[in-house]
């Protein structure tokens, strides 16, 4: 535990600085860009694309903390990805208050068809440009491809990245233009991150580290 308390300090205080950021701008923003194209209406409605979609919460940390035990170089990689994207984000959904307007009224009593309006009473439709679900998939699933130790599982965490995204539209929670913008997001700070990682690792654990593969 010791070994790894400045990993578990730093998820500590994102964590806290996130979540106080994203649910302040949950409450307080209202939308007034509405992000909309023509293939969002050819897209069918979904209701098992909630199982993908709520397997994104476990997914997502179970990477992150496989990598801080087992590859810290590769974990502080993909830490400073997520934080630094997750900023960023909340920067766009500040200076550019966006939503979407896709929700249908969901029918049925069964089990998925709850969940999708138990989503929708928590989760407004409000802050979805670009998408974090997408933007912290990217993320996991190439800190996987880029891993010493997790190479097997790169088909899966492929798989559950292309459910993961293809989940966001089938549900109407975002937009086509949101899923896209949520992969130029990782792009940009994936590149960003790649030249600046030596300065990015504290220093005890760079010289522990294995190099990370390009």
């Amino acid at each position: 535990m010791r070994a790894r308390r400045t990993e578990l300090t730093a998820l500590a205080v994102y964590l806290i600085l996130y979540l106080l950021s994203f649910f302040l701008l949950e409450r307080l923003v209202t939308p007034e860009y509405i992000i909309h194209c023509e293939l969002d209406d050819w897209i069918p409605f979904c209701k098992w694309a909630m199982i993908p979609y709520c397997l994104w919460f476990l997914w997502i940390p179970t990477v992150v903390l496989r990598l801080m035990w087992k590859e810290p170089e590769a974990f502080w990689r993909l830490f400073w990805c997520i934080a630094l994207g997750s900023a960023l984000a909340l920067t766009i959904y500040a200076l550019f208050p966006n939503g979407v307007d896709l929700r249908q009224p969901v029918a049925g009593t069964g089990l998925m068809s709850q969940a999708v309006r138990l989503l929708y009473r928590m989760d407004t439709s409000t802050n979805v440009c670009p998408s974090l679900h997408v933007y912290m998939s990217c993320c996991a699933c190439f800190a996987v491809f880029r891993s010493q130790t997790m190479r097997r599982e790169r088909g899966a965490h492929l798989a559950l990245t292309l459910a993961v995204s293809a989940s966001t539209v089938l549900l109407d929670q975002h937009s086509v233009i949101d899923v896209a913008c949520g992969i130029l997001l990782w792009l940009v700070v994936d590149a960003l991150v790649h030249t600046a990682r030596p300065r990015l690792v504290p220093r005890k654990q760079a010289g522990k580290a294995r190099q990370l593969p390009v």
